[in-house]
């Protein structure tokens, strides 16, 4: 993950939200999001095992998850390209 500095707790915490992150889900940390409004700074209340976390830093890990996904994407189109140019001249 990317690391924010402006949300960033420090080694030690930020595994432990790591964690509570993993285990919530992509789609259970938008949830949380979408339920509690503020800024970037706000806390966020209850996200796994930890009482509390940065918006900030859910939000970097939430925009961390979907720049993954699309290099995923990418280099799957690519492979599949490959494949079709492959196939077609073989």
């Amino acid at each position: 993950m990317k690391r924010n500095l402006a949300f960033d707790p420090g080694p030690e915490v930020r595994e432990q939200w790591l964690k509570a992150l993993e285990s919530v889900g992509v789609e259970g940390v938008r949830d949380r999001l979408r339920q509690q409004s503020g800024g970037s700074a706000s806390a966020i209340l209850g996200i796994g095992t930890v009482p509390f976390m940065t918006r900030g830093f859910a939000e970097a890990w939430l925009e961390d998850h979907a720049s993954r996904a699309r290099r995923r994407e990418k280099r799957w189109r690519w492979a599949m390209i490959i494949v079709a140019i492959a196939g077609v001249s073989g």
